[in-house]
Formats: C-alpha cells, structure tokens, sequence
C-alpha cells in the first residue's frame, strides 16, 4: 500500500481519537463539572494503536524483516512512546521524507501527551486536588466538621468554607464524598493532628449524629492548648438534659479555654428564628392593646400547638419564656399569660419534664416562700391525645378564633405534606375572621412565604437551619456577651460606662468592645458565668422583637424603615429614665418603660425557673461588710425569684440588714441613698430596653410599622 495512504489513514485515525477525546470530555464536564474520570483510562489503549501502527509503518518504510518476533518488539517500543522515548533511528526515515508521516508523529505526540495526563489525573487528581482544597481551607479559617453524618453534610452542603474531619470513611465513601464537592480531612482527632493541621481561628462544630464523646472531645480540644479567640472555637450540638452536662463539664475547665466551647441545639435553633422573625406580639391587633402597650381587660393570647415533636417542643419552651404580656390592674401592672393547647395523636409526647415542671412543681417549690411567689410563667391547659381531623378539635379550634381572643396556630405534623394540608384545612374554618394566624412546618420550603391574605407562613427550611449564620455567626452570643458587659459595668463605680447616663450606656459599651483587650476580658467574665446566666442574656437579646411587637413596631433592612427617632420615643414612654432612675417612685409606674421592664422580669422569672433556680429564703441572706449576698448559684438559689412588686420587698429587707450591719460597726446609714442604691435590681431590667432604637441601628436595622411587608 502507498505510504502517502498509510499516512493519510493514520492521520484520521488520529484526528478521530483526538476529536473523541475532546468531545467526551466537554461531555462528562456539562454533566457532572467533572471531565476526568477513571474513565478517561480508556483513551490510553487507541493511543497504544496509533503509536504501534506508527511504527510498523515505519519499520515497512526502513525494509526491515517484519516477522511475528519483530511485531513482538514494537510492543515496548510502543509502549515506551508514553514515556517520550521514541525509536529515532526507526521512525527518522520515513518523518524525514514524507510530510504526512512528519504530521502524523505531531498529533502522536499530543495524543500521547493529552491521554498520559488525563490517566494520571484520572488516578491521583483526586488526591492531589483534596491536598491542595484541604491547605486552602485549613489556611482561610474554614469551619471543621467533625464525623461523616447526616447533619455534617447539610451543614457543608450550605457553608462552601467547611472541611469535613472523620478518620473512620472508607476509601469508596470518601471518593464519592470529594465527587460531591465535600472537603475531606482523613485523620486522627488528636492534639499532635491538630497541630499539624490547623492553622489560624476556626470553629470547631459537632453534630449529635455524629456520634462522638462530647467529654473526650472537650479532653483532646483543651489539651491542644488551641483554644482562644484567634484559635479553635468549639461547638458542641446537645439536646436537653444533656446540655446540663456538659455545661457542668465546661464549668470545671479553665476559664481562659472554656469561654471558647460552647453548646446549640438545632431545634432550639429553629424555634429561635420563628420567635425573633415571627413574635405573637407582631400579629395581635393594636385594638387588644391600651396606650401603655398592656393588654386590654378581656382580651387574651393563645398558641396552639398541632403535632409536639422535638421541633414543637422547642418552640413552646422557648415562646414560653419570651412572649410574656402584661395587664393593668388598676394603679398596678400584673401579668397576662398566654394560653398554650397542645395536640397530638401521639400520647407519649404529651408527657414530659417541661410540662411536669410547669404544671405540678412550680406549684409545691413557690409554695411557701417569704416573698411572694412568682407569676405563673403560662398557662399551660390541658394537652389533648386527640385527632386534629375530629369534630371536637375543630370545634375547639374555632372557639379559639373570635373577637376578643387572638390564636397563634404552630402546624408540625409528620411531614411537609401533612403539614400544608392541616394548615390549609385551618384556614377554611376561619373564613371570615381575623384574629389568627397559622404557621407550618415546611423543612423543603424556603420560609417567609405567606398566602394571599398573610395569615398562613412557612417556617423551619432544613437547610436554612444549618446555616453558618444560625449554627457560628448567629450574632446571638455578641449581643448576649455585650449585654453582660453592660450590666457589670453599669454596676461598677470604677468603670467609665458607670459615670454616663443611662441613654449613653449601651453605645459605650459596644464602642469599648472594638478594644480586643476589652474583648478578651469580656470573654473571660463571659466564661465565669454558669448556663442559666449565659442563656438569660441570650433571651434577653431574643427577646428584642416581642417587645418591639408590643410596640407596634418590625425590624428589617437598614435603610428600608420608617420609623424615626422622634417615633420610637413617642411610644417608648420612660420619664425614668433621662433622670438616671434617681427616683424609685418612677418603678412602680405604668408608663411603656415599666410595662417592658416588668415584662422582661416575667422573662426572667421564666428563664430561672426552667434552669431549676428556686428563691432564696430570706434567712439565708446575711450582711457582710456592706454587702448583701441573695443568690447562691451552687445551690440554684436566687432571691429575686419573686413578683416585679416583690423586688421592692427584697430591696427593703436587705436595707434593713445593712442598716443592722452599719450600726454593729457604728456607721452612719442614709438609708434613702441605699434604697436607691439598691434600686439597681430594677435598673437591670430597663437597660437593654432604654437601647431599643439605638440597638436597632448598631446591628444593622431600620424599624418599620407592624406587620409591613419589609419586616
């Protein structure tokens, strides 16, 4: 045959293998963002072909004996082309003289080339791509997730900058893991690994799916001696009883490390987003509301609860410690509880330690205290083994919805279907009324959608609660750590923030918190603090937009409100407090200012008493140079466990036993200045609500009216 022919057909042929290469491989990209595979191994045997046909052909053009010896030969030296040794003396000839062959040997090289290192890639690119991925990361304080589960991966799936770290994945569960875009860090959790790994701040989280020992982690964090605001932050998922333990555990660590591990539950998490974005106080009519922001005589709240899973059981604790309206009785403020019903087929879930504590030994643990008991935290009627569907249910449902009742309705049922259906069905028995609004559960739906009439929302998006800014940035813990700096500085004579005036507070504190030593002691005050003070700061910052409900006022964008200064102070009525609270007459009024401040003591109250706190009996307390001490947080003791009015008892006996000390040491008692002293167990309540407007633009809000569309 004519080598100008032989030339030619190679040529094709090689074009052919090159166009097949390129095609599959933009091919493969369009379908997965991935053009090599291990099937890219398949281009290595045409391109063998061509290189021995590219040889034959050239040992015909030299004369050489082609037997089936010689054949045999050509084999390495085919195969030798792959690693660019090529035969000179063999193929110099016939390239020399015929431009064809000359073409041929070019796209032999590329092919050869472009093949070799697909093949390679195809086998080590993984590896060398999940190096580079993971030194990247591990440089640009990505977040580590601990353990191959189910939560680690949604959290992955919704945050781009998160390794996960498990050293138990097996090789096939890893390769499909890096196919999926997840970062994979196989090593042993140990001090020496961390060491060697990490590099810069990171938050460290876990999930309880994961299945790791949450002390032996705790163990191997503070012995890596990484711990701190520019080193590892830990992040442990816990989930009821359990959060006490490890709270007791983090309790016993040092200070200087154990401010930075720190516990979250996901349900509670979402619960929290459905009471800072949708608080009670948000829908109910401003007709149920006085001038002062009580509720009117006869009207009255209720949430309903169908379905009391995990996700229900969150949102009521959590919606039971914040959502605390207040009445006027006559010259005096008293509290208003909300009503809470809860349905569910499933009889076990209707049994529990909220309810126990709540119902039965909230009654025997205040009942012979010296100071009056506290107020009822809700009132928590009867919970019903029922049908939704029954005729009885739906009897109730509408006698909840009327004129002078307001209902919350919380729909978390089996699934996302039976939940639009229940809630649907819901609407159809309130045509006409007003007094309602229906929130369901949608875990695949973005939350925030309404129906044409705003009163049906979707809320608790799966995804949306795995978010960064939920589980790390939730902003939550600076605004909680910033309060708690607020309070001790507003108590403390020597500090600067003690010397202004109250309305100037809030805005020094959050100046002086730019200082990093300032923000390495408030996180070591922060650490002294054990869990029911640090969550009584976090709910006291939860609690922002219920009491901004009360008001008549939403938050959204900065820039998008409507809402002026002038405005905000036109309903925050305080005449309190530009006088620096000098005068105690000024607490016992019923001005707006005292109706948030005695509502934020029933939040208190509430918190306390679900952290297991019970008040201290009056003889227990004891003066000790100048100083009265009414808590006792070993034993869960706190004296001012007690009524808003109560206060005003405790305040005047612990007068009474400073005024027996001072006489004991012959010094003089001015005892008006003491009670004003004194008086500071009110001041705290009032502090977070006196930066109400100037919160709102510090973090980024613009205050707009009610239920406008930009909340």
């Amino acid at each position: 045959m004519d080598h100008n022919v032989i030339g030619g057909l190679l040529a094709a042929a090689e074009t052919a293998v090159a166009a097949l290469l390129i095609f599959s491989f933009v091919a493969m990209y369009r379908k997965n963002s991935k053009g090599i595979t291990k099937k890219n191994l398949v281009y290595l045997a045409p391109t063998f072909i061509i290189n021995y046909l590219l040889c034959l052909a050239a040992a015909f053009y030299n004369g050489e004996t082609v037997d089936i010896v010689f054949c045999a030969s050509l084999i390495s030296k085919s195969l030798g082309m792959f690693g660019f040794k090529y035969e000179v003396d063999l193929l110099r000839p016939i390239v020399t003289a015929n431009g064809l062959f000359c073409f041929d040997l070019v796209l032999s090289v590329l092919i050869t080339a472009s093949s070799l290192l697909i093949s390679v890639a195809s086998i080590f690119g993984r590896a060398i791509g999940g190096f580079f991925a993971r030194r990247k990361a591990m440089k640009s304080g990505c977040d580590i997730v601990l353990g191959d589960c189910p939560s680690a991966l949604k959290y992955i799936k919704t945050n781009k900058n998160a390794v996960l770290w498990d050293d138990c994945i097996e090789n096939g569960r890893c390769r499909a893991l890096v196919d999926g875009g997840v970062t994979v860090m196989r090593a042993r959790l140990s001090v020496d690994g961390l060491k060697r790994a990490v590099r810069g701040a990171h938050s460290v989280i876990v999930f309880r799916d994961s299945g790791r020992d949450h002390e032996e982690l705790i163990r191997t964090f503070v012995d890596s001696e990484m711990l701190g605001e520019d080193g590892l932050k830990l992040r442990l998922e816990v989930c009821g009883a359990e959060e006490q333990v490890v709270y007791r555990l983090i309790d016993k660590i040092d200070e200087s490390k154990s401010a930075y591990i720190s516990c979250f539950n996901k349900y509670e998490l979402a619960a929290r987003r459905l009471a800072v974005g949708y608080p009670v106080s948000r829908f109910v009519p401003r007709s149920f509301y006085n001038d002062n922001c009580t509720l009117k005589d006869g009207k009255g709240i209720n949430v309903v609860f169908l379905g009391f899973g995990k996700i229900n059981y969150h949102i009521f604790r959590t919606f039971s410690m914040l959502f605390q309206f207040v009445k006027q009785d006559g010259k005096k403020l008293a509290s208003a509880p909300v009503h809470y019903h809860i349905f569910d087929h499933n009889g076990s879930r209707l049994n529990n330690e909220l309810f126990s504590r709540l119902d039965y030994e909230f009654g025997y643990e205040f009942e012979n205290t010296e100071l009056p008991p506290p107020d009822r935290i809700c009132e928590l009627e009867k919970t019903r083994n029922a049908d939704i569907y029954s005729v009885e249910a739906r009897k109730f449902f509408r006698s909840c919805v009327n004129a002078d009742s307001f209902t919350y309705f919380v729909v978390s049922l089996e699934n996302d279907f039976a939940n639009a259906a229940c809630a649907q069905s819901l609407k159809r028995l309130f045509r006409g009324e007003e007094n309602y609004v229906i929130f369901t559960r949608a875990e695949n739906r973005s939350e925030g959608v309404d129906s044409f009439d705003g009163k049906l929302f979707y809320f608790g998006d799966d995804l949306a609660t795995y978010l960064r800014a939920n589980v790390v940035d939730d902003g939550l813990t600076d605004r909680a750590r910033t309060l708690n700096y607020l309070y001790d500085a507003a108590s403390d004579k020597n500090s600067a923030i003690y010397a202004l005036p109250p309305s100037e507070r809030y805005a020094a504190a959050v100046e002086a918190l730019k200082s990093p030593e300032t923000r390495r002691k408030v996180a070591a005050d922060w650490a002294k603090l054990n869990d029911a003070q640090r969550y009584s700061n976090f709910y006291a910052a939860l609690g922002i937009p219920f009491k901004l409900g009360l008001m008549g006022f939403g938050v959204c964008a900065a820039g998008k409100g409507d809402v002026g200064e002038d405005e905000f102070k036109s309903k925050y009525v305080n005449s309190g407090r530009d006088g620096g609270y000098t005068d105690r007459k000024f607490y016992f009024g019923t001005e707006t200012g005292n109706v948030l401040a005695f509502s934020e003591h029933l939040r208190w109250n509430a918190l306390y008493i679900l952290s297991d706190y019970k008040q201290m009996p009056l003889g227990e307390m004891r003066a000790v140079n100048g100083v009265v001490k009414h808590k006792d947080d070993a034993r869960r003791l706190h004296g001012c466990l007690t009524t808003y009015y109560g206060l005003d008892e405790l305040i005047s006996y612990k007068a009474d036993l400073l005024a027996a000390d001072a006489k004991s040491r012959g010094e003089k008692f001015d005892r008006d200045a003491v009670l004003t002293e004194l008086s500071s167990i009110y001041r705290y309540d009032y502090m977070a609500l006196d930066g109400l407007f100037e919160d709102a633009k510090l973090y980024g809000y613009g205050l707009v009216h009610g239920l406008d569309g930009r909340s």
